[in-house]
């Protein structure tokens, strides 16, 4: 589970890369309107899953707080982040 965990976390980091890429130097012309169109409704379910998840994450002990992690990580990997939170 933690080697599907890492995965994900790469291939999401791999593709938040090539949309940043594509904003300054934008791909042939189909697949930039793509490439943004997949970003932003990606940003939009993130956005939306952090607010869903933070009248439920809002009692679990802070992940900042007990292990340190950077403070955007909720943004950048939210499902990722509520799936530690929540192993038994």
């Amino acid at each position: 589970m933690k080697g599907f965990l890492i995965l994900g976390k790469c291939l999401t980091l791999l593709f938040w890369w090539v949309v940043l890429l594509n904003l300054f130097m934008p791909m042939v012309k189909p697949f930039h309107a793509l490439i943004n169109l997949a970003g932003g409704t990606l940003l939009l379910l993130h956005v939306i899953e952090v607010v869903a998840f933070n009248k439920r994450l809002r009692g679990q002990p802070s992940l900042a707080r007990s292990r340190a992690d950077p403070a955007g990580r909720d943004l950048s990997y939210p499902i990722h982040s509520c799936t530690a939170r929540y192993r038994g």
